[in-house]
């Protein structure tokens, strides 16, 4: 993370005020979907049971208002959402690029003319592109995730403390620990995807400058097979980070799935000693849910978050490249 200090310090003044309204739209689209779960599972859980008792006492009226309500936010959320953060990134882009092209100028001759003739074009076009989903699947969703955690946490706290326990431990293990572990695991694979595109690029803008060379000694087979080489090696790194992203999408399912049938497990206890219904009972469940797709995210996004910071300074690609940000 250190490498990225750097990238987000031009967070700030429009792009910081436009992340935070994203930010804030992302926590209510993400509480609306969870609410209209938990509200829907509820409400068709009572009716049918006060449809099968011929009671007319239950009114209607307010559940349907409250999916309604929540529906309308979800969608206005998740569309002001996106539009915003996608604004937010736009502007970062555009700072990053001015920055790189500020420090690659003010870096000494001797520093440039050590860099290759792919280098500044890769990092350019391949690397900044690569941080515009830093804004998108990293910062913004972990730190709304945090929110929605917590207040969804302290909703089911007051409506069963075991399992709310239950639940913050699993999301610790799913939120935390899963996302630690898909760093760890993604570093190798995203490092050698980075140096392999770099390597494929450069050896394709040197192909190019030095073509009449080339074909002078006859030299193409050669330059195609060099290419080619970095070309195999990104698609083998890409092969690894798609298994990766596969366990990361198989533990979080399995979790979420555990979680679930944990607290439904409690729930019928608590049913059967009468200190629980079962309405409260489908809404928790529903909750725990809509709770886990909003960070089933995670493992994936911190899981490309080593070839992003990688990516971010070219640490491997000589000491100068660092103070062109």
């Amino acid at each position: 993370m250190r490498e990225l200090l750097p990238s987000l310090k031009l967070i700030r003044g429009s792009v910081l005020r436009t992340l935070l309204l994203g930010f804030l739209l992302s926590c209510v689209a993400s509480l609306a979907a969870i609410g209209l779960l938990g509200l829907s599972g509820w409400f068709m859980t009572m009716s049918a049971l006060v449809g099968i008792a011929g009671s007319t006492s239950f009114s209607y009226l307010f559940p349907s208002g409250g999916v309604r309500a929540f529906a309308l936010l979800r969608t206005l959320g998740r569309y002001g959402e996106r539009t915003v953060n996608h604004q937010a990134t736009f502007l970062f882009l555009a700072r990053l690029r001015v920055a790189f092209f500020d420090g690659a100028l003010r870096l000494p001759m001797r520093a440039l003319s050590s860099l290759r003739s792919g280098d500044l074009l890769n990092r350019v076009m391949a690397d900044i592109d690569t941080l515009d989903q830093v804004l998108l699947r990293v910062l913004v969703p972990t730190a709304s995730a945090l929110i929605v955690v917590t207040g969804t946490l302290v909703f089911l706290v007051f409506q069963s403390a075991p399992v709310s326990v239950l639940v913050a431990i699993m999301l610790c293990v799913t939120g935390l620990g899963l996302p630690v572990l898909m760093t760890w695991l993604g570093q190798r694979p995203g490092a050698s995807f980075v140096e392999a595109r770099a390597g494929a690029r450069t050896h394709c803008v040197e192909a190019l400058q030095g073509r009449e060379e080339i074909a002078s000694y006859h030299a193409e087979e050669r330059a195609k097979q060099q290419v080619a080489r970095y070309l195999a090696a990104a698609d083998q790194a890409q092969h690894a980070q798609r298994q990766l992203s596969a366990l990361g999408a198989g533990l979080t399912t399995a979790l979420a799935s555990t979680t679930t049938l944990g607290a439904l497990l409690l729930g019928l206890w608590f049913v059967d000693q009468g200190r629980m219904s079962g309405p409260v009972v489908v809404m928790i469940c529903l909750i725990i849910l809509g709770l886990f797709e909003s960070i089933e995210g995670l493992p994936l996004a911190y899981q490309f978050l080593g070839w992003k910071v990688d990516a971010s300074l070219g640490s491997r690609r000589g000491k100068w490249e660092g103070k062109m940000l």
